[in-house]
Protein backbone atom coordinates (compact mmCIF):
# COMPACT_ATOMS: atom_id res chain seq x y z
CA UNK A 1 0.00 0.00 0.00
CA UNK A 2 3.06 2.37 1.29
CA UNK A 3 4.36 1.82 -2.56
CA UNK A 4 1.37 2.77 -4.54
CA UNK A 5 0.31 5.87 -2.16
CA UNK A 6 3.78 7.20 -2.77
CA UNK A 7 3.73 6.69 -6.84
CA UNK A 8 0.13 8.48 -6.52
CA UNK A 9 1.60 11.20 -4.33
CA UNK A 10 4.44 11.88 -6.79
CA UNK A 11 1.35 12.03 -9.68
CA UNK A 12 -0.23 14.37 -7.63
CA UNK A 13 2.10 16.29 -6.97
CA UNK A 14 3.61 16.70 -10.63
CA UNK A 15 0.18 17.89 -11.52
CA UNK A 16 -0.69 19.79 -9.11
CA UNK A 17 -3.64 18.28 -7.63
CA UNK A 18 -3.07 20.10 -3.79
CA UNK A 19 -6.12 18.09 -2.43
CA UNK A 20 -5.72 14.90 -3.90
CA UNK A 21 -1.81 15.35 -2.31
CA UNK A 22 -3.18 16.40 1.12
CA UNK A 23 -4.99 13.18 1.29
CA UNK A 24 -1.94 11.20 -0.06
CA UNK A 25 0.07 12.10 2.52
CA UNK A 26 -3.08 11.61 4.80
CA UNK A 27 -3.04 7.76 3.80
CA UNK A 28 0.15 7.63 4.12
CA UNK A 29 0.57 8.82 7.61
CA UNK A 30 -2.10 6.54 8.35
CA UNK A 31 0.02 3.45 7.34
CA UNK A 32 2.71 5.06 9.62
CA UNK A 33 0.21 4.62 12.11
CA UNK A 34 -0.57 1.47 11.90
CA UNK A 35 3.14 0.54 12.22
CA UNK A 36 3.30 2.26 15.01
CA UNK A 37 5.84 4.68 13.48
CA UNK A 38 4.13 7.95 15.19
CA UNK A 39 6.68 10.69 14.46
CA UNK A 40 6.73 9.55 10.69
CA UNK A 41 2.84 9.79 10.97
CA UNK A 42 3.17 12.83 12.45
CA UNK A 43 5.24 14.55 9.65
CA UNK A 44 3.34 13.53 7.25
CA UNK A 45 -0.11 14.29 8.76
CA UNK A 46 1.45 17.63 9.30
CA UNK A 47 2.55 18.20 5.61
CA UNK A 48 -1.32 17.28 4.82
CA UNK A 49 -2.37 20.00 7.52
CA UNK A 50 -0.38 22.66 5.97
CA UNK A 51 -1.60 22.09 2.11
CA UNK A 52 -5.87 21.60 3.83
CA UNK A 53 -4.99 25.43 5.32
CA UNK A 54 -3.53 26.60 2.36
CA UNK A 55 -6.59 25.34 0.27
CA UNK A 56 -9.09 25.86 2.83
CA UNK A 57 -9.94 22.34 3.28
CA UNK A 58 -11.71 22.45 7.02
CA UNK A 59 -13.24 18.98 6.42
CA UNK A 60 -9.62 17.83 5.86
CA UNK A 61 -8.44 20.15 8.36
CA UNK A 62 -10.51 18.90 11.15
CA UNK A 63 -9.81 15.31 10.74
CA UNK A 64 -6.07 15.66 10.29
CA UNK A 65 -5.87 17.82 13.44
CA UNK A 66 -8.38 14.41 14.71
CA UNK A 67 -5.40 12.37 13.73
CA UNK A 68 -2.84 14.15 15.75
CA UNK A 69 -4.43 14.76 18.86
CA UNK A 70 -4.89 10.64 18.40
CA UNK A 71 -1.06 10.27 18.08
CA UNK A 72 -1.05 12.13 21.21
CA UNK A 73 -3.93 10.53 22.91
CA UNK A 74 -1.89 6.94 22.04
CA UNK A 75 1.28 8.06 23.45
CA UNK A 76 -0.10 9.77 26.84
CA UNK A 77 0.64 13.34 25.68
CA UNK A 78 -2.89 14.60 27.13
CA UNK A 79 -2.37 17.84 26.48
CA UNK A 80 -1.38 18.09 23.48
CA UNK A 81 -4.06 15.94 22.75
CA UNK A 82 -6.56 18.13 23.83
CA UNK A 83 -5.23 20.91 22.11
CA UNK A 84 -5.72 19.19 18.73
CA UNK A 85 -9.11 18.04 19.29
CA UNK A 86 -9.89 21.45 20.39
CA UNK A 87 -8.89 22.95 17.40
CA UNK A 88 -10.57 19.81 14.81
CA UNK A 89 -13.95 20.37 17.51
CA UNK A 90 -13.92 24.05 17.04
CA UNK A 91 -13.79 23.14 13.42
CA UNK A 92 -16.35 20.27 12.60
CA UNK A 93 -18.47 23.32 14.56
CA UNK A 94 -18.21 25.76 11.95
CA UNK A 95 -18.64 23.95 9.50
CA UNK A 96 -21.52 21.61 10.35
CA UNK A 97 -20.08 18.57 10.38
CA UNK A 98 -22.31 16.57 13.25
CA UNK A 99 -20.24 13.38 12.89
CA UNK A 100 -16.99 14.92 13.41
CA UNK A 101 -18.36 16.93 16.24
CA UNK A 102 -19.69 13.71 18.13
CA UNK A 103 -16.28 11.80 17.30
CA UNK A 104 -14.27 14.65 19.04
CA UNK A 105 -16.39 15.19 22.15
CA UNK A 106 -16.23 11.29 22.40
CA UNK A 107 -12.23 11.43 21.86
CA UNK A 108 -12.07 14.66 24.41
CA UNK A 109 -14.28 12.96 27.07
CA UNK A 110 -11.83 9.91 27.15
CA UNK A 111 -9.26 11.97 27.83
CA UNK A 112 -10.68 13.14 30.82
CA UNK A 113 -11.38 9.34 32.02
CA UNK A 114 -7.52 9.21 31.78
CA UNK A 115 -7.10 11.73 33.91
CA UNK A 116 -9.98 10.90 36.42
CA UNK A 117 -11.90 13.41 35.53
CA UNK A 118 -15.30 11.90 35.47
CA UNK A 119 -17.74 14.36 35.89
CA UNK A 120 -16.05 16.50 32.94
CA UNK A 121 -16.14 12.82 31.06
CA UNK A 122 -19.71 12.29 31.50
CA UNK A 123 -20.81 15.91 30.22
CA UNK A 124 -18.62 15.19 26.95
CA UNK A 125 -19.91 11.53 26.62
CA UNK A 126 -23.35 13.43 27.16
CA UNK A 127 -22.83 15.98 24.12
CA UNK A 128 -21.09 13.32 22.02
CA UNK A 129 -24.45 10.64 23.01
CA UNK A 130 -27.04 13.58 21.87
CA UNK A 131 -25.24 14.25 18.62
CA UNK A 132 -24.88 10.78 18.06
CA UNK A 133 -28.74 9.87 18.60
CA UNK A 134 -29.80 13.01 16.27
CA UNK A 135 -27.52 11.51 13.25
CA UNK A 136 -28.94 8.53 13.86
CA UNK A 137 -25.02 7.11 14.31
CA UNK A 138 -25.96 3.38 16.45
CA UNK A 139 -22.34 2.34 16.48
CA UNK A 140 -21.12 5.17 18.15
CA UNK A 141 -24.32 5.98 20.62
CA UNK A 142 -23.67 2.05 21.54
CA UNK A 143 -19.61 3.68 22.02
CA UNK A 144 -21.09 6.09 24.46
CA UNK A 145 -23.25 4.39 26.28
CA UNK A 146 -20.55 1.93 27.22
CA UNK A 147 -18.22 4.82 28.09
CA UNK A 148 -21.08 5.94 30.11
CA UNK A 149 -21.03 3.06 31.85
CA UNK A 150 -17.64 2.35 32.22
CA UNK A 151 -17.51 5.25 34.35
CA UNK A 152 -20.51 4.37 36.58
CA UNK A 153 -18.82 1.20 37.22
CA UNK A 154 -15.93 3.01 38.29
CA UNK A 155 -17.78 5.32 40.67
CA UNK A 156 -19.31 1.47 41.67
CA UNK A 157 -22.80 2.77 40.32
CA UNK A 158 -23.49 -0.72 39.23
CA UNK A 159 -27.19 -0.26 38.76
CA UNK A 160 -26.47 2.65 36.79
CA UNK A 161 -23.92 0.75 34.81
CA UNK A 162 -25.93 -1.98 34.17
CA UNK A 163 -28.78 -0.22 32.68
CA UNK A 164 -26.45 1.55 29.86
CA UNK A 165 -24.64 -1.86 29.33
CA UNK A 166 -28.26 -3.18 28.45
Amino acid sequence: AREKFEKSLRIKQRIRDRAGEAATWHNLATIDVYQGEYEAAREKFGKALGICQRIGDRAGEASTWHNLASIDLERGEYEAAREKFERALGICQRIGDRAGEAATWHALATIDVYQGEYDAAREKFEKSLRIRQRIGNRAGEAATWHNLATIDLRRGEYDAAREKFE
